[in-house]
């Protein structure tokens, strides 16, 4: 920032030098004085400068382009090009007016073109930072979601549309991104925070906190893989009714409520670090867990698994269609599976 700041200064000392040594040397008409050229580069470095700079996107239209055309129309009548009756304040009126216009039909910079196959509406009923998202199914017939989520709350269940892949609430904006390939689907859901100085990509412009709470449902109609990475958050993960192949979670410092899926066979992989951890195995689902535990507590029911060393087993394990391999890998975690 300090080299920015500089480095401008230095191109303001050379150009106001060289616009001297010009007028001196009669190149430049001396009736131009230096303001008109001084507005003019003024806007031009604000059009193309950083937003936090000029703040909401409304202005970073307005400013540039009335200094510049204020600096345009003043070099003007400085060469007596314009008539001698001339006001500057219908230009100024004119020049306001094509950049509303030019703000209104363009697209802000925290505004991602969402990918094919998203439907996007902002501002659903909930908190002014909401995003509502949904993505068909679209013929897929297996899907890979990755899930990173910093912040905030995040539930995750099944959709009751067979039509959808993935619809949700999030909270405080999300960047997604779509990638098909034949019958299959990746599906990729960061969390956004906002540009300094910008407003928050959920859609709230006044400073403040934005809730990042999201909420999801996912098919329950074909088979999925889950990688789920969470930070400081309280998440509650209902995978009864899905189909998930492959389970990866990382938790950090947060709370999960994890209920493993009830039919078919999942390879369930869970990294937890200070966090409170519940893993609920439904009933008929047999069960193999691993342990790997340094300074964390582990209980497992031992009414419905028997322990053999580091590993937990259901009777019946082996030949059992719905079944679950579990592994835990858990730091300074509390974690209870039931």
């Amino acid at each position: 920032m300090i080299r920015r700041g500089v480095s401008f200064l230095a191109l303001v000392l050379i150009g106001v030098g060289a616009f001297e040594l010009l007028r001196n040397a009669n190149v430049i008409d001396r009736r131009v004085t230096l303001g008109p050229f001084v507005l003019m580069a003024l806007g031009v470095w604000l059009l193309f400068a950083p937003r936090r700079w000029v703040g909401h996107h409304l202005w970073s239209f307005l400013v540039p382009v009335a200094l510049i055309a204020v600096g345009v129309v003043i070099l003007l009548e400085e060469l007596d090009i314009t008539p001698p009756d001339f006001s500057i304040g219908p230009v100024i009126v004119i020049v306001l007016g094509v950049a509303l216009l030019l703000s209104a039909i363009s697209r802000p910079s925290h505004w991602k073109r969402p990918p094919r196959g998203w439907a996007v509406t902002r501002g659903q009923p909930g908190s002014a930072g909401d995003e509502l998202q949904i993505i068909a199914l679209e013929g897929a017939r297996s899907a890979t979601i990755r899930v990173t989520h910093g912040a905030g709350g995040l539930v995750i269940g099944p959709t009751s549309d067979p039509s959808v892949l993935v619809q949700g609430t999030f909270g405080g904006g999300v960047e997604p991104k779509l990638r098909r390939s034949g019958d299959r689907a990746e599906v990729d859901l960061n969390q956004s925070w906002p540009r300094r100085g910008g407003p928050s990509p959920g859609g709230r412009t006044w400073a403040g906190t934005t809730r990042r709470d999201w909420t999801m449902g996912l098919s329950r109609t074909i088979p999925l893989v889950l990688d789920l990475r969470t930070g400081a958050s309280d998440s509650r993960l209902d995978l009864r009714e899905l189909t998930v192949t492959d389970l990866r979670v990382e938790a950090g410092a947060s709370r999960l409520d994890l209920q493993l899926p009830a039919k078919g066979r999942t390879v369930a992989r869970l990294r937890v670090g200070a966090a409170g951890v519940r893993i609920t195995v439904p009933s008929g689902t047999a069960a193999r867990i691993r342990t790997r535990q340094g300074l964390a507590s582990v209980r497992v029911d031992p009414n419905r698994f028997s322990r053999i060393g580091n590993e937990y087993l259901s009777k019946g394990f082996e030949s059992a269609a719905d079944r679950v391999e579990l592994d835990i890998d858990a730091g300074a975690a509390d974690v209870t599976v039931s």
